[in-house]
């Protein structure tokens, strides 16, 4: 109603507007504030480190994947050994 300039909002100014939280809700008001802004803090500090995780994860993942490609392209480089055949028995005689 403020936002779109309608002054209803003035019927209330005879009522006031008072604190009523005294000094003790000023103080609960600030640490509330403050927890807030700790927790805020903690929070994005655990978020960097799992997206730390889940990219060295990801990296980690990319390279037992190359060295699979690796291990699998030197296999099938490598020529087949001939097959052996089997010695014939001497004929006696």
């Amino acid at each position: 109603a403020i936002a779109e300039n309608d002054d209803r909002w003035r019927l209330f100014i005879p009522f006031g507007m008072v604190w009523a939280g005294g000094m003790f809700g000023r103080a609960a008001a600030q640490i509330s504030y403050w927890s807030m802004a700790i927790r805020d803090r903690i929070e994005e500090q655990l978020a960097h480190r799992a997206e730390a995780r889940r990219k060295a994860e990801r990296a980690r993942a990319a390279e037992n994947a190359r060295l699979e490609r690796l291990a699998d392209s030197t296999q099938a480089a490598q020529p087949v050994a001939a097959k052996k055949k089997k010695a014939k028995p001497l004929k006696a005689g």
